[in-house]
């Protein structure tokens, strides 16, 4: 689901947002499954 070649590259942003991360981990606390819009799973 995650191709290594290809013309275009992508990649995670350097910067980090401390409320995206408590925001993530809290919902995830409460049972929300994280999912990757790229994986397997999309819905």
């Amino acid at each position: 689901y995650h191709s290594t070649d290809g013309f275009l590259t992508v990649s995670t942003p350097p910067e980090t947002n401390a409320l995206k991360e408590a925001f993530a981990a809290a919902a995830q606390e409460v049972g929300y499954e994280y999912r990757d819009i790229n994986g397997e799973k999309q819905a």
